[in-house]
């Protein structure tokens, strides 16, 4: 394998640095853009991607990429919403009464002989729980939104790779039931998404994908 034929998708310095340690000499992409350009013109033989990168577009393609990323994000938050009656209970409670924990909700209903039964309370708890990562996510889409968050490139990059019948293993340190990997979850494929000593395991992942393991 020559080591030109990796491209590793990647903004992060000390990542690139890790990838280069392990992999060699790699090409590397810094954006969405600037692997398209690489991926057309250098035709490498695997891709490595980060999730969360810059797309390096301006103007109208960023918006259609912002706009596909918020969607999907969108409609897993709703698909959340949707299957926690209590957890939506909840956040309008909290909303109206400017609750901003569990604990003073309680509190505040402490002469609810309902709410002060055990059974219950463990029920808000963990519905609580969930709530709480709808607020999250809710964030995210906002950041997103309004710019101050990186898209999660990876997943064009997965789509590109996919539609091209090409291998391609997405190498995220965001781990998938976090905030900000769990919603994108099904538009990535394989992934490995841990690290190892605080570096990702970009020689595991191409191992993978080239058969080598």
């Amino acid at each position: 394998m020559e080591l030109s034929d990796i491209l590793v998708v990647e903004d992060d310095e000390k990542n690139i640095k890790d990838a280069k340690e392990v992999l060699g000499e790699i090409q590397i992409a810094r954006s969405f853009a600037e692997f398209e350009d690489k991926f057309t013109k250098e035709k490498p033989k695997y891709v490595l991607s980060d999730l969360y990168f810059p797309t390096g577009y301006i103007g109208e393609r960023h918006e259609k990429l912002k706009s596909e990323a918020a969607s999907i994000l969108d409609s897993y938050i709703k698909e959340q919403q949707k299957h926690n009656a209590v957890g939506r209970a909840l956040e309008t409670i909290f909303a109206a009464k400017e609750i901003k924990t569990l604990d003073q909700f309680f509190e505040i209903f402490k002469d609810d002989s309902v709410i002060q039964m055990e059974k219950w309370r463990n029920i808000l708890r963990e519905r609580y729980n969930d709530y709480e990562k709808v607020r999250n996510y809710k964030q995210l889409l906002k950041d997103i939104n309004d710019n101050v968050h990186d898209l999660p490139s990876g997943i064009f990059v997965y789509k590109h790779c996919k539609n091209e019948n090409f291998p391609c293993m997405i190498v995220t340190s965001a781990y998938h039931h976090g905030t900000e990997f769990q919603p994108f979850v099904k538009n990535v494929g394989s992934f490995f998404d841990n690290l190892v000593n605080g570096k990702k395991q970009w020689k595991e992942a191409l191992e993978y994908i080239s058969g080598e393991k």
